[in-house]
């Protein structure tokens, strides 16, 4: 919590908290936010942070890693310019991450099991 209040401030609040389940062949997700900007100009600084929370080791990218846009949380709209990034992580890895920052999570094309990341 100390972070997130250094970013968000002292009246940060939980909104929400859930888990994204993938089962095994399940297609990359579209491009998207997770919420419109509030804002017609984007501020400098976060006004919500996205926490993912990896509960297994996802070191292949074919088991669905999450793909994030470099330097989209300034965008005034979604598009696809083939810059994203796939990140790979270990279990127990939390990443926080700017609310307007566009991304996905990727095609889950290895494994029987279901991939599951929590968020809050």
């Amino acid at each position: 919590a100390p972070v997130l209040r250094r970013v968000l401030g002292d009246d940060a609040e939980l909104k929400s908290r859930h888990a994204l389940i993938a089962l095994p062949g399940t297609e990359a997700q579209h491009w998207h936010r997770d919420t419109e900007p509030l804002f017609p100009d984007a501020p400098p600084r976060p006004y919500a942070v996205n926490a993912f929370v990896y509960t297994e080791d996802l070191s292949d990218a074919a088991r669905g890693a999450t793909e994030f846009v470099p330097g989209s949380t300034r965008w005034p709209e979604i598009r696809d310019d083939g810059v994203e990034r796939t990140f790979l992580f270990e279990a127990g890895t939390v990443v926080l991450a700017d609310y307007r920052c566009v991304h996905r999570g990727g095609a889950l094309r290895a494994g029987t099991e279901p991939r599951v990341v929590a968020m809050y």
